[in-house]
């Protein structure tokens, strides 16, 4: 009965951080606000050309497809294995949530690959491999839910689950979201030791995203599929 009361409050705890961060910004897969010139440059626009005025990014132009999430969730359980977990490779994991984001959108499959790990958070295998493969990713593209599942990951009993959720930040290296990440530690000495040298370098070599997200305002290229 006890753990099943300290699971519904991590989740309410979650849920409520999960809203927060929402708030403070647009999710990246919601159109901006276009004017009247951009629509009507937009209409000029032939099929076969690209809209390079507007750099947008392409996810938020993507046509979902339906999708059998439950069936997706299932591929992903079944590919599970500890050996398949590689510094800076990529698992069969993260090449189905990259698919599932082809087909859908960020925003979409994020949804339910958070609904997967709150379903299955005893699960260290599934948690692990879901923060090594979304730790790959641009911290731009998976925001929010992707900072949301490390930052309550931080708290999980595994060590080794803490050790991904923390090496996911250290991957992202976002100065953005020091605008959180300030406020939380995990509990265990060697993991806030861990988690203040992250912080640090982020503070002092983190990329700089403002604004909309893009490669223009990176202040250095990086390779996070070193980690």
């Amino acid at each position: 009965m006890q753990n099943k009361t300290n699971s519904l409050i991590s989740e309410w705890i979650t849920n409520a951080l999960m809203e927060k961060i929402i708030r403070s910004k647009k999710l990246l897969t919601t159109l901006p606000e276009m004017d009247e010139s951009i629509f009507s440059f937009i209409s000029d626009i032939k099929d076969n050309e690209e809209i390079e005025a507007i750099k947008q990014p392409k996810v938020w132009f993507v046509e979902s497809v339906a999708v059998d999430w439950e069936i997706e969730k299932r591929k992903i359980v079944s590919s599970l294995d500890w050996n398949s977990i590689q510094i800076g490779e990529p698992t069969e994991t993260e090449f189905i949530i990259q698919n599932l984001i082809v087909e859908t959108s960020a925003q979409d499959t994020l949804e339910q690959i958070y609904k997967l790990i709150l379903e299955n958070s005893s699960n260290s295998l599934l948690l692990c491999t879901i923060m090594h493969a979304i730790s790959h990713m641009d911290y731009e593209f998976i925001y929010p839910y992707g900072p949301i599942m490390a930052m309550a990951l931080l708290s999980h009993d595994d060590k080794r689950v803490v050790s991904y959720a923390i090496k996911a930040f250290s991957n992202w290296n976002s100065k953005d979201s020091l605008n959180y990440v300030r406020n939380f530690s995990p509990k265990q000495v060697w993991a806030k030791k861990e988690w203040d040298r992250v912080v640090k370098y982020i503070e002092e070599n983190g990329d700089e995203i403002d604004g909309v997200f893009g490669k223009e305002n990176y202040s250095a290229e990086m390779d996070t599929r070193t980690a």
